[in-house]
């Protein structure tokens, strides 16, 4: 379903809360850019276009997929696969992006990635036969740690991992996402 502004105005609040049912809600980019208040809750695979500003508290369900320039307050939260625009920016360390759809990445944080997925799987020895043009170690019901698009020829068999806040840095750099870090 598809809502309008209007219709995103009379959903019901429960808890101090909006409720939003799945949908689309980019016809409400219509309206000034899309502003959306404190504890907003969206459901599986809700999208939203460039602009949008999301307030404190907010929760979004796995697989959203946010546009351009997006906003986000403390404490919002969201589920695995969601994806960002180009120019988002958030207001707190972002640690979820790890669990994010990152899709492309340069070379060197396809790597990192790449290793940390090996690193957190029960045979880490399987990722040297995929790079060689294998099966995906993952490919056997196991869930991946990370959501990007891998490539092979991005497999080295050098690895100094990065301290995690430092590869969130360098993902966002990468991304163009911007973090507001409170110091």
């Amino acid at each position: 379903m598809k809502f309008t502004k209007q219709e995103f105005d009379k959903l019901p609040v429960v808890d101090g809360k909006r409720r939003c049912p799945m949908g689309d809600y980019t016809d409400i980019k219509k309206f000034e850019d899309c502003s959306f208040g404190e504890h907003c809750s969206f459901g599986e695979w809700c999208s939203f276009e460039e602009g949008c500003s999301f307030g404190e508290h907010c929760s979004f369900g796995k697989g959203c997929s946010f546009g351009k320039g997006c906003s986000f307050g403390e404490r919002c939260s969201f589920e695995e696969q969601c994806s960002f625009g180009e120019n988002c920016s958030f207001d707190f360390f972002p640690i979820f992006l790890l669990r994010a759809n990152l899709g492309e990445l340069p070379p060197n944080l396809c790597n990192e990635l790449m290793h940390k997925d090996a690193d957190s799987h029960p045979n880490p020895q399987l990722f040297e036969g995929w790079a060689k043009g294998g099966n995906c170690p993952y490919s056997k019901g196991l869930e991946r740690l990370h959501f990007f698009n891998q490539r092979r020829e991005d497999w080295t068999t050098e690895w100094s991992p990065l301290k995690t806040s430092d590869l969130l840095l360098q993902i966002c750099e990468a991304k163009k996402w911007n973090i507001n870090i409170p110091i």
